[in-house]
């Protein structure tokens, strides 16, 4: 600068020009060579002159002749002084310097800083990670979240595509779509479609103005919920449907079932390896420090299930404000049409009155804008490992109705739906619709509507017609299959026959076959073959019962069955629970197995048998192995009750009331094993007799 002091030193060595990567520092190393003798006191006279000198470290190097010492100056221009005047000084005795610069800056320092502190590093890396997600990512996920509910990414919202999607189906389709030829009698409607109408006309009721509760649709499967939700959705445009079963579909994990739900609800770019970020981290600090760094303390399934809910969450916010966003432009749009001041004239002109008329229908269309959110097959299918999940998916539902953000729709097949749900709500009441089976009048004047011909629909609507429909049960999937055959140009009967016939063969399939399900869980052939005998004198069995007597309490083969279709687990508000049969028709293919193939009949009954009958003889067996284990205790053996019980040593010793309790149960629990094991081998017996014929 040019205010500093300028100084001149005398230059007692040989400089060294050079153009080496070098930069200066405040130590500098000085390395002596020959004979002469260097202390602390004789370097410091030699150097203090060029700068004040704060410390001096000397040290022996290999060779005897050559010492090396560490000099750190006051400041880097003395440090520079030095090396330029006394490099390549030599003495008189012969004795040589050499002064060098130490760098003060270590190679990889910033590495080994962050490697040694990793619980500092760590946690500053995932506020950094998270912070960029949010500032970052979020916009863009609000943006796809926001265009999937819109719809603004789906080309059939554009006429041209659904202009050119029309003619290319109606010049080369060489068949007529189902729902071609159907009657449109308005005043021949079907009791089902009557009550389907007024479903529908509620439904829309329901959800024509702002939001304000839950709209609840129960009803078995194939009783129409989900053709009953599209119809109700068909025209609006602000949409978010969920479906739940995909959610939990092939969730071996929690993160599988997070990244289920962001594909549900359109949350892009997802980052699967962020939701074991913990483990990741862990493991990288592992490899590079060789010690955890202690992010992932537990692997217990309440940690998991709070990981998984803290992630669903997360994303379900990101949701309801995609849905706050839409729903905002929807309520401008309101509020600029109720703002729109009437005319003030007295007499109401022609353009005031069309002036209305547009004013109300803008309104129309502005609720009509109003976001939807429908859950479907919510709380069904299920272990109760999920409560979690419909906690939290029926919290994040009141919290879109109670800020009038979306009107939330929910499908179940759980009539007791109503209990996580009334938790949610807390004092608001619910719009509940529940959806039957169709009777069989019903049924046969639905099976009429869909026939175009006056002749078709007579002969259905023929009241011998009636029995042979009955045993489809009503539900509308297998009345549907009836009705698409019978178009095909099959008889009824011969239609009801295959319908029946191949639901025979499924029930047969699902009792020869061993199952399992994606958690596990497993159930054998004489685990379903009991539950069918049982099903088919009772209408429902009892939850608990049942998990007790046939599945040895586990209840992942209940599920694993639910999964396939075969039973109905019924939940009641109550808190209890009941098994019903999968589908109506099940009812008629087993009645049907039972009474008419009877060598698979009498061949599942001998399995059945043998099997109880094996494990009754290894209970008999323990019992005597009990029996005479208390038998080693005493020496003799005399009559319960008599004063010659048994007794240690003596025939006058009584059998003590302890072992005498333990052995009256004994042999009372033998009387009634072995009154079981007559009672199989009858039945194996007859069941020998039945696979004869």
């Amino acid at each position: 600068m040019r205010w500093a002091r300028r100084e001149v030193y005398p230059v007692k060595g040989v400089p060294w020009l050079e153009d080496m990567d070098q930069f200066p520092s405040r130590t500098i190393q000085v390395e002596v060579e020959g004979t002469e003798k260097f202390t602390q006191e004789s370097l410091w006279h030699l150097i203090r002159p060029f700068g004040r000198i704060k410390s001096i470290e000397l040290s022996t190097a290999k060779e005897p002749s050559l010492k090396v010492a560490r000099v750190t100056l006051e400041s880097v221009r003395a440090a520079t002084v030095v090396r330029n005047c006394l490099h390549g000084y030599r003495t008189q005795e012969g004795t040589s310097l050499r002064v060098s610069y130490v760098p003060s800056i270590k190679a990889h320092a910033v590495r080994s800083w962050l490697s040694s502190h990793p619980k500092i590093v760590l946690p500053v890396l995932v506020l950094l990670l998270g912070g960029v997600s949010y500032a970052f990512f979020d916009p863009i996920r609000t943006f796809f979240i926001k265009s999937h509910i819109s719809g603004a990414l789906d080309v059939h919202q554009y006429q041209i595509v659904n202009w050119l999607e029309k003619e290319t189906r109606t010049r080369f389709s060489f068949f007529t779509p189902a729902n071609e030829g159907q009657s449109e009698d308005a005043s021949g409607a079907s009791v089902v479609e009557v009550e389907r109408n007024e479903a529908l006309d509620k439904l829309r009721g329901w959800i024509s103005g702002l939001p304000e509760t839950f709209v609840v649709i129960s009803g078995p499967k194939g009783s129409g919920k989900g053709a009953l939700v599209e119809e109700l959705i068909r025209p609006r445009k602000n949409v978010l449907v969920i479906d739940c079963e995909k959610v939990c579909k092939d969730a071996s994990s929690e993160r599988r079932r997070v990244a289920n739900l962001a594909k549900e609800v359109g949350y892009f770019p997802y980052f699967t390896f962020l939701g074991s970020i913990n483990h990741l981290i862990d493991l990288g600090s592992v490899g590079l420090i060789g010690q955890k760094a202690g992010f992932e303390s537990s692997s217990d399934t309440e940690i998991r299930q709070l990981s998984s809910c803290v992630n669903t969450m997360q994303i379900l916010d990101l949701v309801e404000v995609a849905l706050a966003k839409v729903s905002e432009e929807v309520s401008k749009q309101i509020k600029t049409t109720l703002n729109t001041p009437p005319g003030d004239s007295a007499e109401v002109s022609v353009q005031e009155k069309t002036d209305f008329a547009t004013r109300t229908a803008e309104l129309h269309r502005g609720y009509s804008n109003v976001p939807v959110v429908v859950l479907k097959g919510f709380c069904t299918g299920q272990a109760n490992n999920d409560d979690y999940l419909w906690d939290g998916l029926a919290e994040w539902a009141s919290r879109l109705t109670e800020k009038k953000i979306a009107h939330v729709v929910f499908t179940s097949e759980n009539v007791g739906v109503g209990k996580p749900l009334s938790k949610a709500l807390s004092s608001r009441p619910m719009n509940l619709i529940h959806l039957t089976d169709a009777n069989p009048d019903s049924a046969l004047q639905y099976i009429a509507r869909q026939m175009a011909r006056p002749d078709d629909r007579a002969m259905i609507l023929n009241p011998i017609n009636g029995p042979c429909i009955a045993k489809l049960g009503g539900r509308l999937t297998e009345l549907d299959k009836l009705i698409e055959k019978i178009k095909a140009g099959v008889q009824l009967e011969v239609a009801v026959e295959e319908i029946v016939m191949r639901s025979v063969m499924e029930i047969k399939k699902k009792i020869t076959i061993d199952g399992e399900n994606g958690d596990g869980g497993k159930w054998n052939r004489t685990q379903v073959w009991g539950l069918i005998r049982a099903l088919d004198m009772q209408d429902e069995l009892m939850w608990h019962a049942t998990v007790v007597d046939l599945f040895d309490g586990d209840e992942s083969g209940l599920y694993a069955l639910e999964d396939a279709n075969l039973i109905t687990i019924v939940h009641q508000d109550l808190g209890g629970s009941v098994i019903r049969i999968g589908k109506p028709i099940y009812r008629t293919a087993i009645r049907r197995i039972l009474e008419e193939d009877v060598a698979f009949t009498a061949y599942q009954d001998r399995i059945a048998s043998m099997k109880k009958l094996k494990k009754a003889e290894e209970e008999i067996k323990q019992k005597i192995g009990e029996l005479v284990e208390l038998a080693k205790l005493f020496p003799i053996i005399g009559t319960i009750g008599s004063s010659s019980n048994w007794s240690l040593g003596s025939s006058s010793g009584k059998l003590p009331d302890e072992i005498k309790w333990k052995v009256e149960k004994t042999l009372k629990k033998l009387k009634t094993l072995q009154g079981q094991v007559d009672q199989l081998e009858k039945s194996v017996e007859l069941a020998k007799k039945g696979l004869a014929k």
